[in-house]
C-alpha cells in the first residue's frame, strides 16, 4: 500500500502510516460522513465565567484534563460552543494532542476541540483509545505543532475495523489497562507505606525523651552560629560555578565562589516552612555559598550531631518561636530558645544510623515506583500499538 504522508500524523517507526491493516478494516478519514463530527472551540466573553456553578462547566484546555474525563474549574452562562457527552475532547493548542472524553454537557474554548462520533459506525471509546495512542504524534520532526487546525483532524486517518470489532478491542484494552492500573496502585501504596516509616519512626524517637530520661537543653547551648558569614547575591549578579547557592528551602543555584566549606546545619530563617513535619532544616557538606534567609549552624563537637539536630528540627512546631505576622521570621534570639531533648552523643549516632536506614528503604522503594511505572507506560503504549494493528488478540 501507498505510504501517504498526513499532517500531524509523523512517520515513525511504531505507527508509520497508513499500514497494512488485517481483513475487513479500512482506513478512514476522522471527518468522513459516516466517522464523526468535529467541532472546533471559541471562547465565550470572559463576563460569562464564573465559579459558582452557574452554566455548564467550561473546558478550555489541556489544563482542565483529568486522567480520563476533564474536571470543572470554571462555568459559563452564554456557551458559543458546545460538547456533549461522551464526545472525545482534543487539545488543539500547545500541548497539542493530549484527549479526554466529556462526561456532561460543556463548553469549550479555542483550546479544544470536541470529536463526536457517529455511533452507527466508531465507537467513541475506540477513537479515545486510538488518538490517544497518537497523542505524540503530533510532535513533528524537530518542530511541534503550536495549533491543530480543523481540516487537520478532518484528514486524520484512523482504522477502522467493524464495529463489533471496535467494541472486542475496547474490552482487550481496558482489561489490560486495568491490571497495569493495579500494578501502579500497589507500588504506590507501598511507597506510601514507606514514606509514613521515616515520620512514624521520628515520632516514636523523640517521645520516649522523657522515659529515657534524655536532658533537655537550648538549641543555643550546642551550637555555634555562622550568620556573619551570610553573603545575598541577587539572581542577575550571580557568575554561573560548580557550588551550591542556598536558602531556606534548598539549594537555589550554582555560583562559582563559596562561602563555606565542612559540614553545617542551614535552618530556614525567613520562606522556609516551619509547621510541624514540615522540612525546615538540611544539612550541607562541603564548599558552599548561603544567603540571608538561612541560618547557619555547627553544632558543637563531641554534645550534639549535626544530623541528630536535622531530624528534631524537622518535625518541631517552630511556629511558636517566629515574630512578624505578614512574613513569619525565625530570629536568632528565639531560635536559640528552642528547647532540644538530648540523649548522650554516642546515643545520637546510633538513632541517626537507626532513622537513615529508614530512609534509605523509602527512597529505594520511590525508586522502584518509578522504574515500575515507566515499564507499566511502556506496556500501556505497547498494548495501543497492538491494538489498532488487530494484533490484539482475545
Amino acid at each position: 500500500m501507498r505510504q501517504q504522508k498526513l499532517k500531524g500524523l509523523v512517520e515513525r517507526e511504531d505507527l508509520p502510516g497508513p499500514y497494512q491493516l488485517p481483513k475487513g478494516w479500512r482506513w478512514v478519514k476522522l471527518g468522513d460522513s459516516d466517522s464523526a463530527e468535529i467541532i472546533m472551540g471559541q471562547s465565550p466573553p470572559s463576563s460569562t465565567y464564573n465559579q459558582n456553578e452557574e452554566g455548564l462547566p467550561f473546558y478550555q484546555g489541556k489544563a482542565d484534563f483529568g486522567e480520563r474525563n476533564p474536571v470543572p474549574r470554571v462555568w459559563c452562562k452564554r456557551p458559543n460552543k458546545i460538547s456533549e457527552h461522551g464526545d472525545i475532547l482534543i487539545s488543539v493548542r500547545a500541548p497539542v494532542g493530549p484527549v479526554n472524553i466529556c462526561s456532561e454537557k460543556s463548553c469549550i474554548g479555542r483550546g479544544l476541540a470536541a470529536i463526536r462520533t457517529k455511533k452507527d459506525n466508531l465507537s467513541n471509546f475506540y477513537l479515545f483509545y486510538f488518538l490517544k495512542s497518537c497523542e505524540k504524534n503530533w510532535l513533528g520532526k524537530g518542530s511541534t505543532f503550536g495549533a491543530i487546525k480543523k481540516r487537520d483532524l478532518q484528514n486524520y486517518l484512523i482504522p477502522l475495523p467493524p464495529l463489533e470489532e471496535q467494541n472486542r478491542i475496547v474490552a482487550k484494552i481496558e482489561e489490560l489497562f486495568g491490571k497495569t492500573d493495579k500494578i501502579t496502585r500497589l507500588r504506590k501504596e507501598a511507597v506510601e507505606e514507606a514514606r509514613a516509616l521515616v515520620p512514624a519512626a521520628l515520632h516514636e524517637v523523640f517521645s520516649k525523651a522523657h522515659e529515657k530520661g534524655w536532658r533537655w537543653v537550648k538549641l543555643g547551648e550546642i551550637v555555634e552560629i555562622w550568620d556573619k558569614y551570610r553573603i545575598p547575591v541577587k539572581k542577575k549578579d550571580r557568575k554561573s560555578g560548580p557550588y551550591p547557592y542556598c536558602g531556606a528551602n534548598g539549594i537555589i543555584d550554582y555560583v562559582d565562589g563559596f562561602t563555606h566549606d565542612g559540614e553545617f546545619i542551614l535552618l530556614a530563617e525567613d520562606g522556609g516552612f516551619y509547621g510541624t513535619g514540615e522540612t525546615s532544616a538540611y544539612l550541607m557538606t562541603g564548599k558552599f555559598w548561603a544567603n540571608n534567609h538561612v541560618h547557619i549552624l555547627k553544632s558543637i563537637t563531641g554534645v550534639a550531631e549535626n544530623s541528630f539536630l536535622i531530624h528534631y528540627m524537622n518535625i518541631v512546631d517552630l511556629t511558636p518561636y517566629l515574630t512578624g505576622a505578614t512574613r513569619p521570621k525565625l530570629p536568632q534570639r528565639t531560635m536559640f530558645e528552642i528547647p532540644i531533648p538530648l540523649p548522650a552523643f554516642e546515643e545520637q549516632k546510633q538513632i541517626v544510623a537507626y532513622l537513615e536506614k529508614i530512609q534509605e528503604k523509602a527512597i529505594a522503594l520511590q525508586k522502584i515506583q518509578q522504574k515500575t511505572e515507566e515499564e507499566l507506560e511502556k506496556s500501556r503504549e505497547s498494548i495501543l500499538h497492538k491494538a489498532f494493528r488487530g494484533e490484539l488478540t482475545s
